[in-house]
């Protein structure tokens, strides 16, 4: 999987969730159930789009890369 490509949403199940730009950063955002994620971190992320994306695209039971 292209790692720009997002997994459906978690919560919901719609295979459309769309990236934002906020006022805080990068999102991804479910129209459907209307989640809104976001990365939060300590450190500075050079590519916080990237970052947003593995982590939406984790899932439980995987193993982290």
């Amino acid at each position: 999987m292209k790692m720009d490509k997002l997994k459906p949403c978690p919560f919901c199940g719609n295979q459309h969730p769309s990236m934002e730009k906020s006022s805080i950063g990068e999102e991804i955002y479910c129209p459907c159930c209307q989640i809104r994620f976001r990365c939060f971190s300590t450190i500075w992320v050079e590519d916080e789009k990237v970052e947003v994306i593995k982590r939406w695209n984790r899932r439980s039971g995987e193993e982290s890369k």
